[in-house]
């Protein structure tokens, strides 16, 4: 299910399935009044296919995106935003973020409620449907797993 969609009057039928939340954040970047889209495009189209396969679970969130601020003074942002989400009753957050900032953001604090897996995207290597498709489906194997056992690695 996708934020964007909500119907209220519908939620009371999805809610008790859904546990796990999806979090897309991306930076925004300008080389000469020229948008750099390949963060926002790439992880926005592997955040819906992620939706689609996992519908029934999983609720997509509205992107985070971020121009400017350190990465420090972002993460603090963004570790705001999950200590906001902690009370929202569900289980499980997947933060969707480019693959060069997974590992520094592997420290970001999860909140007590919820268990925070932060999700690498190979953006610059996704040229093809195919490359796309791919890199939706490792991620969906970790999201799996992380359902199945508790822990993603």
């Amino acid at each position: 299910m996708k934020w964007s969609q909500l119907d209220a009057t519908e939620w009371g039928r999805y809610a008790p399935f859904l546990d796990t939340l999806l979090l897309p954040v991306f930076r925004v970047r300008f080389e000469e009044k020229q948008p750099k889209l390949e963060e926002a495009l790439g992880i926005g189209v592997v955040a819906d296919r992620l939706e689609q396969s996992l519908t029934g679970r999983v609720l997509l969130l509205p992107p985070i995106p971020y121009s400017g601020a350190s990465p420090k003074a972002f993460q603090a942002y963004v570790e705001s935003v999950l200590s906001q989400l902690g009370d929202s009753l569900f289980h499980h957050l997947i933060l969707l973020v480019p693959d060069d900032l997974a590992e520094e953001w592997e420290e970001i604090q999860s909140p007590d409620l919820l268990t925070l897996l932060v999700a690498g995207v190979a953006v610059h290597q996704l040229v093809s449907d195919q490359d796309i498709q791919a890199e939706a489906e490792r991620l969906q194997e970790r999201i799996v797993r992380l359902w199945q056992t508790g822990s993603f690695e």
